[in-house]
Order: structure tokens, then sequence, then C-alpha cells
């Protein structure tokens, strides 16, 4: 049973992975987004717009991460412990993800990603593991209001992740199983890819 399942996830075309991206119910509804999002991960001074031309970030404060938490965890084992006798098959795992991001009435935002993955061994279910991961962020006034659907979609889930990849990891380990490992996610390309599937459709 040693061995993380970060490769059988990895596996692209042989497992299913389906991931989304949901925006959610908002109090007030969050402004549409641009096609892509400021980056603020490389020179906080500049971030690329549309044009390829840089936007001046310098007289607004980064991106403000007032707290992280745990909403809602789940991990459930049905088939235990007679699963326990079937790890030498490499399970079948399906990831879906979505992002719900809501105004709060003093301004700030809560945002939720939230992760479900679910392993299956021929028609027996090996776990389930959801998550409800949050993040509660300050948006500074002068970012354009154009560029925050952008920012609550891409960047605040680019940040909440890597710690909601830990607890899943963590969970899936401490139940007796090799740990889950989630592969990266390009949360830019999902948003991206759901715009263009939105736009045929329209």
């Amino acid at each position: 049973m040693g061995g993380a399942m970060g490769g059988a996830v990895a596996g692209a075309g042989r497992l299913p992975y389906t991931r989304g991206v949901a925006c959610g119910r908002a109090r007030n509804p969050i402004p549409a987004i641009r096609p892509h999002a400021p980056n603020f991960s490389g020179d906080p001074a500049m971030a690329a717009d549309d044009n390829g031309a840089g936007m001046d970030m310098a007289d607004a404060p980064p991106l403000i991460v007032k707290a992280q938490y745990i909403k809602d965890l789940s991990f459930e084992m049905p088939g235990a412990p007679a699963i326990f006798g079937r790890l030498n098959a490499e399970p079948e795992i399906e990831v879906q993800i979505n992002v719900h991001p809501e105004e709060l009435d003093d301004g700030d935002y809560e945002v939720v990603l939230i992760i479900e993955a679910r392993a299956t061994i021929g028609d027996e279910t090996a776990f389930v593991a959801e998550l409800e991961y949050a993040g509660l962020f300050e948006l500074n006034s002068s970012i354009p209001e154009e560029y925050i659907g952008s920012i609550l979609l891409v960047e605040c889930p680019r940040i909440l992740f890597p710690f909601a990849r830990n607890i899943i990891a963590a969970a899936t380990q401490e139940s007796g199983l090799p740990p889950l490992m989630l592969q990266p996610i390009d949360f830019n390309a999902i948003v991206q890819a759901q715009m263009v599937q939105g736009a045929g459709n329209a």
C-alpha cells in the first residue's frame, strides 16, 4: 500500500479527471470576468491586460488574505474493510473542482474551493473525499472592477489550492490508503474554456 496515488490522477486519458469552475450565488453580482486575469504571481507592480500592455498596480496594495479555513470536510470509505484486500488493483479516480465566490456585507469576499475526489476499484467505491476550503479576501478599491471576477475565480483559488491539496492528501493517508496527490490546476485555462463554451452556446 506504499506510494502516493498522484500518478494515477495525472494519467491523462485513461482515468477520468473532470474539472469545473462555478460562480455560485452572491448577495451582490460578481463583475463579469476578463478573458485574462491579472497575474499577481510575477511582478506585483505590473500585470498584463488583454492587449499585453502593462497595468500599473504600484498604487494598489496586493490582494490581502485575511483568513483561510475548512468549511466542510467529509471522508467516507463505504467498502471498508473489504476494500483493503483489493488495493493491488489501481483505482480509478475522478476529481471535480468548483469555485464559489461571494461578496460579504463588509465588502470582503469569501471564496470557497470545493473539491470532490472519488476512487473506485472495479464496481466498488474505495473512498469519497469532499472538501470545502475557503478564504476571506480583501480587494483594494483601486483594482478595476472589470478584473474583480477574474481575481476571484483565478487568483484566489490559486492561493487556496495548495492548502486544500495537502488536506486531501492527509485525509486519504490517515484513512490507511496511499495519499492522493492532486495535480496543479490551471484555473485561468478552466475559466477561459468555460467562457468559450458559454459564447458558443449563446
